[in-house]
């Protein structure tokens, strides 16, 4: 096992405690790489606030994309 290797374990078992499983890390040119999908600008914030705790110093290059939430339909009538 590289260094690399442990450091996206740790943040990736980081990640999955926090339920977050819809992110992919992986270190590449000495930096971390998150990529995926999450729900919300905030959810993107958290992961690399929880990568960043566990990545051991790496710098973290957020590539998450924000999954568009489209407006409601139209409001269901009862009967």
């Amino acid at each position: 096992m590289t260094p690399d290797d442990y450091v996206v374990g740790h943040v990736g078992d980081a990640l999955a405690h926090a339920g977050m499983s819809d992110v992919n890390a992986e270190v590449v040119a000495g930096r971390l790489v998150l990529t995926g999908h999450v729900a919300t600008p905030a959810r993107r914030d958290e992961v690399t606030t929880i990568a960043s705790e566990a990545a051991g110093g790496l710098a973290v290059v957020n590539e998450l994309t924000v999954l568009p939430c489209p407006p409601p339909a139209a409001a269901e009538e009862l009967a």
